[in-house]
């Protein structure tokens, strides 16, 4: 695993909303505003608004990558995937013994 930062993982969410809230916020409610001030015609309000999505878009992208970037993901390891099978296993398993007993019922 990956070292922490001192604000753990609730400092990481925190951090992130924020991001988030600016980067699709302030996109949206800018065209939202644009959109009304501009012009009264509906479909040029449309593309001004689908024009703020496409910039919180970008933005989404930008924040997410950014903290790929700083919190990489390591390769899975062959420990990991064998404890993966175990639990598909023993889900197969319960999921059998679920339909057996009811069967019997």
């Amino acid at each position: 695993m990956p070292e922490r930062s001192p604000g753990g993982v609730a400092g990481d969410v925190l951090g992130i909303s924020w991001q988030v809230a600016v980067a699709v916020g302030v996109p949206l409610f800018a065209a939202a505003w644009l959109s009304q001030q501009v012009t009264q015609d509906t479909a040029l309000q449309l593309v001004v608004v689908i024009a703020g999505l496409v910039v919180a878009g970008a933005g989404m992208y930008l924040v997410i990558r950014r903290y790929m970037a700083a919190h990489p993901v390591p390769p899975t390891t062959e420990a990991a995937r064998e404890a993966g099978r175990r639990w598909d296993r023993e889900i197969d398993e319960r999921a059998r013994k679920k339909e057996a007993d009811q069967e019997i019922q």
